[in-house]
């Protein structure tokens, strides 16, 4: 048992982030990447060693080479005692708000091909996936006592993101 196999992924991250003041801090976050390989998966040398198959020797996209990698975070936090008055209370003071926007391209699969055609591996691409998640918290105070209520929806939007691909389709 020895690792035949070899990898290699190569990219670049980029980020900005805006520091808290003014009520809002916030982070964007980029990621290109190239991942390729002879194999997507730790014993995928080991399973074509035992079924006598030999191991490929070509490099191709690996399962997880997603090129483009994109995040948007934004926050907005009202401290105690501040933020808007409205009748004579702050309905804000102690409120928090995260928004975070995630999108990424589609990663490769390999399409089917009639068998006696040779098709490369992982040759084509499934779409680009995004989310939207949100979390608000709200802290109310009973004299030195505070308790905390939250809501916390992920995919807000109800993205349709493919995760699969049936490959004879």
């Amino acid at each position: 048992f020895y690792n035949s196999d070899y990898a290699g992924v190569k990219g670049v991250d980029l980020t900005l982030r805006k520091r808290y003041s003014h009520y809002f801090s916030g982070s964007i976050d980029y990621t290109y990447s190239v991942a390729k390989g002879n194999n997507s998966q730790p014993l995928g040398g080991y399973f074509s060693a035992s079924a006598k198959e030999e191991i490929p020797h070509q490099e191709y996209y690996l399962d997880f080479d997603q090129r483009h990698d994109i995040a948007v975070n934004i926050n907005l936090n009202i401290p105690k005692d501040q933020g808007p008055e409205v009748a004579g209370i702050q309905p804000l003071s102690d409120f928090n708000l995260s928004i975070l926007f995630q999108a990424g391209s589609g990663l490769p699969y390999t399409p089917f091909v009639d068998p006696t055609v040779r098709i490369d591996v992982n040759s084509a691409r499934k779409p680009w996936t995004s989310t939207v998640d949100l979390r608000m918290i709200k802290k109310v105070w009973f004299s030195s006592v505070a308790t905390s209520f939250f809501l916390e929806v992920k995919n807000l939007l109800d993205a349709q993101n493919v995760r699969y691909v049936y490959s004879r389709t």
